[in-house]
């Protein structure tokens, strides 16, 4: 089993954020994530970012989960009052980049499996 964690980076004045994530999560690491996300999408707006305008990157590439587990995080921040314009989440194969179809409408999430691909995505039409 590997311990589980997350890192949050925040750039308010390009209305960025990159969420990393590792591990083998179970509900604590889920709540710890969620106080920790609403802690920095806080400290953006007091920055000047504005709500709905966010470009967020969510690295989980040494996160241990399935297809079904990704769907459901996701899907779950998107029907809530998603801070983010434009999400770029990043896993590692075998999980298939067309489930962003299930997370939200189209032109809102990308998957990809690089951080190249997800950033020029991201910042496409900044």
């Amino acid at each position: 089993m590997h311990p589980a964690g997350h890192r949050i980076e925040i750039d308010p004045d390009r209305e960025f954020m990159r969420v990393t994530l590792w591990g083998d999560w179970a509900n604590a690491q889920t709540d710890g994530l969620a106080v920790d996300h609403a802690k920095a999408v806080l400290q953006m707006k007091a920055r000047g970012a504005r709500h709905g305008h966010f470009l967020t990157l969510v690295d989980m590439r040494e996160k241990l989960l399935t297809e079904a587990v990704t769907v459901a995080e996701f899907r779950k921040s998107f029907e809530a009052n998603s801070p983010s314009r434009r999400t770029a989440i990043i896993v590692s194969p075998p999980l298939p980049t067309s489930m962003a179809e299930r997370i939200a409408p189209p032109g809102r999430v990308l998957i990809t499996y690089t951080e190249e691909e997800a950033l020029a995505w991201l910042f496409d039409d900044v």
